[in-house]
């Protein structure tokens, strides 16, 4: 028994109490809009993402427009998007698709809607209910997500566009050194001072001069302008810059086999990556460092199993992101962030969200339950599209 199934007419009573419905159109119809909610069920647990407005001509579909405004995790650079849309309008509860406890069952809604690869907005079209066309039930179900790891990396990468950037001196052997400090100016994502490597020896870059560059994903450097010798190697460079680091202790082993405790400094680190994407090397600016140490750590990055970038990058990894001068005679650099840095989530945020009308309250075992729910324990329900009839 559905304790809350109202006729056409009741619904429409109750609608009438705060509720603000805006004639769209001269022939009288109407768009209603409400919050896009996840979390509901209560206020103080709710977050408002969005908007669902609906049009309703009184004929046989109706118009949705659904729109995120807001983010399931605002502290994030990565936008949240919808991933899925299902949506149906009927004249009673029982006519959705219910579990035998009486929860909705999204999956198996008329309107299924996928967009696999994530939308901020959609407008699309839902058959109106026979029987109640002036004011049908709605539902309005949205998967939302906040893509994480390498996606959510992807995605706040590839959108930066310019960026600009400096360098200054940071060569030595104590841990968190290397070759340069990169600085890249602004408020964006990647605004911020990573550590950072060269990744080309034949271009230059001058120490405390602004450059104005792209940021290029890791995975997505094709060498189009030349400047990395070796790209396919950028495997690498990942494994070496989050395996060894300034200061740490190693064991070197010369020619004839003898062997030396090495600790590592930054020249060493900065020598060993030009090995592995350079077809030339150089000693500027290395200060002490040790060939047969550099080419060692080159050559255990260069192993096939090592020489991969990832499809699950670890959440406290160093992330490279490639940063190329406008300029193709300019230096080519890596900086070292992480998902942190990035504002990118180790994993995607998932979650669901419905059209929510937060005018209606009901009251059951002395609990507040907001908006029109259906009788299970989740908190997923529905919302009226009234037709306003054209006065003759």
């Amino acid at each position: 028994m559905f304790k809350r199934a109202l006729s056409a007419a009741g619904a429409a009573g109750l609608l009438t109490v705060g509720l603000a419905v805006t004639p769209a159109h001269a022939d009288g119809s109407d768009v209603t809009t409400y919050p896009l909610t996840t979390r509901g069920g209560a206020q103080a647990t709710s977050l408002d993402i969005g908007t669902v407005a609906i049009t309703n001509d009184g004929g046989p579909t109706l118009s949705v427009e659904v729109n995120l405004t807001g983010e399931l995790d605002p502290e994030n650079s990565v936008a949240t998007k919808f991933y899925q849309i299902s949506a149906q309008a009927e004249c009673t509860e029982e006519a959705f698709p219910l579990t035998k406890k009486d929860n909705l069952i999204p999956g198996k809604m008329e309107v299924q809607i996928p967009f696999p690869d994530g939308e901020t907005t959609a407008t699309f079209e839902v058959p109106n209910a026979e029987g109640c066309l002036d004011n049908p039930m709605v539902a309005v179900h949205a998967d939302v997500r906040q893509l994480g790891n390498v996606a959510g990396y992807q995605e706040v990468v590839n959108g930066l566009g310019d960026v600009q950037f400096r360098f200054v001196t940071d060569a030595g052997n104590t841990a968190g050194s290397s070759y340069f400090d990169t600085t890249v100016l602004g408020d964006g994502p990647l605004a911020g001072t990573y550590d950072g490597y060269c990744v080309d020896i034949g271009g230059t870059v001058n120490l405390n001069t602004t450059y104005t560059g792209k940021a290029v994903s890791i995975f997505d450097y094709t060498n189009a302008d030349g400047n990395i010798d070796n790209p396919e190697n950028l495997g690498a460079v990942y494994w070496l810059i989050n395996n060894y680091e300034a200061g740490d202790v190693i064991t070197v082993t010369r020619p004839d086999l003898s062997t030396f405790a090495r600790t590592l400094t930054s020249g060493d680190i900065q020598r060993a990556i030009w090995y592995i994407v350079d077809n030339t090397q150089s000693t500027a600016g290395l200060g002490n460092y040790n060939d047969l140490a550099a080419k060692q750590i080159a050559d255990e990055a260069l192993l096939p199993e090592n020489n991969v970038l990832p499809e699950v990058l670890g959440c406290d990894d160093l992330i490279p992101v490639i940063l190329q001068p406008n300029n193709g005679a300019r230096q080519t650099t890596i900086g070292q962030t992480t998902f942190i840095s990035l504002g990118v989530p180790c994993e995607d945020i998932v979650d669901t969200a419905m059209a929510m009308d937060w005018t209606v309250t009901e009251n059951e075992g002395g609990e507040d339950r907001y908006g029109n729910q259906f009788d299970g324990n989740g908190w997923f329900g529905y919302v009226y599209a009234p037709h306003t009839v054209a006065a003759e």
